[in-house]
């Protein structure tokens, strides 16, 4: 499988750091269990804006990461985050991906 960062880019407010969700590609695969299975594995990355590389930012296997928020000091990234049975939980990290913090109970989402 490979990665590719193609979700909800985010770009922090002041300009340097872009943040966006990247999953495993499975082209064949468009809605029911699997698809689910495949959605579970979204991760939340960063790319500088003078260079190219790529950082994972998340890499927890029990949660599902949706489209992140900057703090305005492009400090902080806010991190929706799914477990499996769609409870949402709002999470705050550093934008370096450290200090993880969890800032709202859950919300029940339904699909």
């Amino acid at each position: 499988m490979q990665i590719l960062p193609h979700w909800a880019p985010v770009w922090s407010p002041d300009g340097q750091p872009l943040a966006y969700i990247a999953a495993p590609e499975e082209p064949d695969i468009s809605d029911g269990p699997e698809a689910m299975k495949i959605m579970q594995q979204r991760r939340i990355w960063r790319m500088d804006a003078d260079d190219t590389t790529q950082h994972p930012l998340t890499n927890h296997s029990d949660y599902r990461d949706e489209r992140s928020h900057w703090s305005a000091d492009s400090e902080w990234i806010v991190v929706p985050r799914l477990d499996a049975d769609g409870a949402a939980r709002r999470r705050l990290m550093r934008a370096a991906g450290n200090d993880l913090r969890q800032i709202t109970d859950f919300e029940r989402i339904t699909m």
